[in-house]
């Protein structure tokens, strides 16, 4: 064979051999995605707030895309970590509880500080915070949640997963107090009230100065800002909440979480903002709620 001819099949074997090469993304472009998802997310959200429930499965797509790990994701971490940002740290409460006998456990849930209770929220850094672990469910196949494995799920097609899902989970936890707002949705919410505060963060550093909405942390009369249930069996061994509280509330029954054996774990906001843990059968539970609006 001629040399020439021999050389000039090589190279078109080693290139063939190669793997396609795509551009890199430029820092216009990444700047500009970030953009249009900081729309996205704020879109959803007013969505969300005038009451469209099937704009929490767009809200998730894009939360994971901007904080949870993965191709092409965890993209306020990346234009951080590019353009040398600060990225806001997060207010919220302590990290979920993890006992042997945890049933369901919540925690590091964002809150605006001046509404909670003196001395219970914590401070984490942006990305300490995505990793912190917001459930333990003895429920699910993985016990443990962070609050970026949650928001991947129910970013993922919901009930992609074997057997018990956290979204399947999170949905049977009611917010009686919030118009019967499953948990899940309210998570979803926190999530990208923190999310868009990043982007208007990230943009304003980067010169990009575009109005954020002022969004409340909440509407609803309560929210929960820790949550705590033990259980052996379907014997219940502690039952601890902490919820946060609107300035202005009736009493009324604030939390409704399924338990073992049928029975309902509901908490109950008093006169004088005192809270009471019962257990009570379902029929119970249908037959006597009453609950004021968001």
């Amino acid at each position: 064979m001629d040399c020439s001819i021999a050389l000039a099949v090589d190279d078109l074997q080693t290139r063939e051999s190669l793997p396609n090469q795509a551009p890199s993304i430029s820092d216009d472009q990444i700047i500009e995605q970030t953009v249009r998802l900081g729309r996205r997310l704020s879109s959803h959200l007013n969505r969300i707030d005038a009451g469209d429930s099937e704009a929490e499965d767009d809200l998730a797509v894009v939360l994971r895309i901007l904080l949870c790990p993965g191709e092409g994701d965890k993209l306020l971490l990346r234009v951080a970590k590019r353009f040398h940002l600060d990225l806001p740290d997060v207010s919220a409460s302590p990290p979920a509880a993890d006992e042997k006998d945890t049933y369901v456990s919540l925690g590091a849930v964002p809150d605006d500080p001046t509404l909670s209770s003196p001395g219970f929220s914590q401070t984490y850094g942006f990305s300490q915070w995505v990793g912190t672990t917001a459930l333990v469910l003895a429920a699910t196949q993985r016990k443990r949640h962070t609050w970026a494995q949650v928001i991947s799920d129910f970013g993922n097609t919901y009930g992609a997963h074997v057997g018990k899902t956290v979204p399947e989970v999170l949905s049977e936890v009611e917010l009686l107090g919030a118009s019967h707002t499953s948990l899940g949705s309210f998570l979803l919410r926190r999530a990208g009230v923190v999310a868009e505060k990043a982007i208007g963060d990230v943009l304003d550093q980067l010169g990009k100065t575009r109005e954020t909405p002022h969004r409340e942390w909440t509407s609803r009369s309560t929210w929960p800002t820790q949550i705590d249930i033990g259980m052996v069996g379907e014997s219940m061994t502690r039952a601890e909440t902490m919820l946060g509280l609107a300035p202005t509330l009736e009493a009324h029954r604030a939390l409704d979480i399924p338990l073992r054996g049928g029975g309902h774990l509901v908490v109950t906001v008093g006169e004088g903002r005192q809270m009471t843990a019962e257990v009570v059968a379902k029929m119970d539970l249908d037959g006597s709620t009453s609950h004021p609006g968001i």
